[in-house]
């Protein structure tokens, strides 16, 4: 359930107030059971089953205030929120895991015109940020993978929060624009991904993966985005982000055993897309992404890649569409990391979806075309990976 309020009161023409509240409720029950085949008959094994209650519950009150003068402008803001989000397992006797925390988000920024048509702007932001665990980082239960590895949430994880800071100049020359800038943000708390290996009942030694908190993060990089249409027939969007990372943090085990998270590197990212529109009405897209590799002392990710297309023509007097998809046109989009251990070395290499191929058509009975907005279709700007 979502309700928002939204409030905005112009000051003149060179001022604005805006406020708001929105809140948020969500609520979700995960029943979850594992069955083997035995003496002829399916038995449900008690380590991976249970009920599991979930609820999030995130009101928020914000403002911002923005004014111009001349060439100067700001818009200032402050957001308070608080989060309250109960988990319940069955297997654990149905005793409420409580969290609730409230925090202030303020952000800020700051632009200056060179000119007065505004195509050249310096601009400075600064923001704080939070990131919540998402309901299967907290749910307790194991969760069966296969016969050697089971994933399982952790109900004491705290959200993460970082500071922003950037620094951009935005150009307009003719129908490009050109934004580089240069970035530096921290993380405290910082979320994890711990493996190990366990000794669990009916299975013997399995890999057991869980999220965890561990100290903090330094990210400072460099970014640079292009819009442009180099032709009639022709658009052009790309972007190129290089930075480097620092990450401090040591996880201590029930047990007592001390992980170490540490580690410093350069990687990037990088996305491009095109749009041709070609004779007899056809419509080409081609969009690619890549991510370099990156290294702490638990694990090293391997840079990754990907290249989706697709192709679209108007037909029958421009009612119908008749339109090709590929998606991941190389088969290259996976996720390859190999962990390090104690006692242990494993090689991870996933992918979500091969590559897909898809031919529709579509007619349009008195209606006129809309524009679609294609998808991103990547994860190569995202942190999240796998958490969303």
């Amino acid at each position: 359930v979502l309700l928002q309020v939204d409030y905005v009161y112009p000051i003149g023409e060179k001022s604005k107030f805006e406020a708001g509240y929105k809140s948020e409720w969500e609520n979700e029950i995960t029943d979850f059971s594992l069955s083997d085949w035995q003496n002829g008959a399916y038995i449900v094994n008690p380590l991976f089953a249970d009920i599991v209650d979930f609820q999030q519950n995130i009101h928020a009150l914000y403002s911002q205030y923005g004014r111009k003068f001349g060439r100067f402008s700001f818009l200032a803001g402050l957001r308070l929120e608080n989060s309250d989000i109960t988990i319940q397992s069955e297997k654990s006797g149905n005793i409420a895991r409580e969290k609730n925390y409230t925090n202030l988000f303020p952000s800020a920024t700051f632009n200056y015109a060179f000119d007065e048509e505004e195509n050249n702007q310096l601009q400075l932001s600064y923001s704080r940020r939070i990131r919540r665990p998402w309901s299967r980082f907290l749910n307790p239960s194991y969760n069966f993978s296969d016969l050697r590895n089971t994933f399982v949430g952790n109900p004491d994880l705290d959200p993460t929060y970082s500071n922003n800071f950037e620094l951009a100049y935005i150009t307009s020359i003719g129908k490009t624009q050109i934004t580089p800038s240069v970035y530096y943000n921290k993380t405290t708390n910082n979320l994890n991904i711990f493996r190990r290996t366990e000794v669990l009942e009916d299975l013997g030694r399995v890999f057991v993966t869980q999220p965890v908190n561990a100290g903090n993060q330094m990210r400072y990089g460099a970014e640079l985005v292009i819009s442009t249409q180099p032709a009639r027939w022709w658009r052009l969007f790309g972007n190129l982000n290089v930075f480097g990372y620092d990450t401090d943090g040591v996880y201590i085990s029930d047990s007592g055993q001390e992980f170490n998270f540490d580690g410093n590197g350069l990687s990037w990212f990088g996305r491009i897309s095109n749009n041709f529109n070609l004779p007899s009405k056809i419509n080409f897209q081609l969009n690619a992404g890549m991510r370099g590799a990156e290294e702490n002392a638990q694990e090293r990710r391997k840079a990754r890649y990907s290249v989706d297309m697709a192709l679209s023509k108007d037909i029958l007097q421009d009612r119908g569409t008749l339109s090709l998809n590929v998606r991941d046109v190389f088969n290259s989009r996976r996720h390859r990391e190999t962990n390090f251990g104690e006692n242990f070395v494993s090689e991870v290499d996933m992918q979500w979806r091969p590559r897909t191929i898809t031919l529709s058509f579509s007619y349009r009975i008195n209606q006129q075309k809309k524009r679609e907005r294609g998808e991103r279709g990547d994860d190569y700007g995202s942190d999240e990976g796998m958490e969303m």
